[in-house]
């Protein structure tokens, strides 16, 4: 069974979006771009925003030089 991602968004501007995603493969990429895993259409999301990644200790996010961060 492939992992799941699911994002639910909490800033004012897309709040009550979610997003639910298999993830296939051992990384995920999310933001603007449209050739992101991942698309986010919010101004406040860089182009690549963050990655998450299958390492050995388990999957981990990884901040890809976002502009306003990952948290």
């Amino acid at each position: 069974m492939e992992p799941r991602l699911i994002v639910a968004a909490t800033d004012a501007t897309v709040a009550g979006s979610a997003w639910d995603r298999r993830v296939e493969g051992e990384e995920l990429i999310a933001g603007r771009d449209p050739g992101a895993d991942l698309v986010l259409e919010d101004l406040s999301v860089s182009l690549q925003h963050f990655r998450i990644a299958q390492e050995e200790t388990g999957w981990k996010l990884h901040d890809e030089d976002s502009r306003h961060g990952t948290p």
